[in-house]
């Protein structure tokens, strides 16, 4: 049977009343560090999701952008936004950890082994 963090937690600080007293302290200790440390990690977790998903709309806006015509104020000209510099400069961004939590790589869908180099 494998247990779920909660119940892991608990089942360390029932055992560590059955032990010595220093080998209870040191299993509390890291029963105490595993709901920290996993407490942080869900809470990095959302933070990486919540900018994810910024970035993604941002990137959003420039391919709108890019779909766009801008029109010279001087001489009334159309020139398609997709051959302006704001547009190269974001095609020419290397965006690696956005690319991968899009695919899945970070919230669960695919295996760690999996993921690029």
């Amino acid at each position: 049977m494998r247990m779920n963090k909660a119940e892991l937690i608990t089942s360390l600080r029932l055992a560590a009343k059955y032990l010595p007293a220093t080998t209870a302290t040191l299993l509390n200790e890291a029963a105490t560090r595993l709901d920290v440390t996993s407490a942080a990690l869900s809470e990095s977790l959302e933070q990486c999701s919540a900018l994810a998903a910024e970035n993604a709309g941002l990137k959003e806006i420039i391919e709108q952008h890019a779909g766009c015509v801008a029109v010279c104020p001087n001489c009334s000209h159309e020139e398609p936004s997709e051959t302006d510099d704001i547009v190269a400069l974001y095609r020419s961004m290397e965006t690696p950890a956005t690319d991968a939590y899009q695919e899945g790589w970070v919230n669960g869908d695919k295996s760690v082994e999996d993921a690029p180099e």
